[in-house]
């Protein structure tokens, strides 16, 4: 959050597991919700873990059409600045095991909504590709966990059939 806070408008943090994720909580317990309260604009919880992780990611895009989305996901950093033209881009998103890229900057159409997969975002019935260009200002760092349970619950879930459906 802190690598955002000061080069966009706002943030929004969704915060809390998946049903199938396991999980002894529906919501973050390291200080996760504290701390955001100091840097995000909208802040989304609930009692519950929420129903996928599509369903979930759907929850912050809360934009008006021509806004554009920065995703960063909680062990990201953002590395570099914000320059024009923003819209549909993908991002270098640097992992332990080297350079890859990520399709995390889109442009708010109306229908726009996640779908099939937490990284698949559709405007209708239409899924917006990989073949967008590299956004050339900027780039992602993956930090890996320390929290040996929340990896360990991490690899679970994945390895599950149709985890996000």
């Amino acid at each position: 959050m802190k690598s955002v806070r000061d080069k966009v408008d706002l943030i929004v943090l969704v915060d809390g597991p998946y049903a199938k994720f396991p999980h002894q909580f529906p919501y973050s317990t390291d200080g996760t919700i504290e701390i955001a309260k100091k840097y995000v604009d909208i802040l989304k919880t609930q009692a519950k873990a929420w129903p996928s992780e599509i369903f979930k990611r759907n929850q912050y895009l809360v934009g008006e059409p021509g806004d554009i989305y920065l995703v960063i996901d909680g062990h990201e950093i953002w590395t570099g600045s914000f320059i024009p033209p923003f819209g549909n881009y993908r991002i270098k998103w640097k992992l332990t095991d080297g350079w890859h890229e990520t399709f995390r900057m889109f442009e708010h159409k109306p229908g726009i909504h996640y779908k099939q997969f937490h990284y698949s975002i559709w405007i209708d019935d239409k899924c917006l590709g990989q073949d967008f260009p590299i956004y050339p200002h900027g780039y992602l760092t993956h930090l890996e966990s320390k929290d040996k349970l929340r990896l360990e619950a991490k690899k679970k879930y994945y390895s599950l059939p149709n985890f996000d459906n």
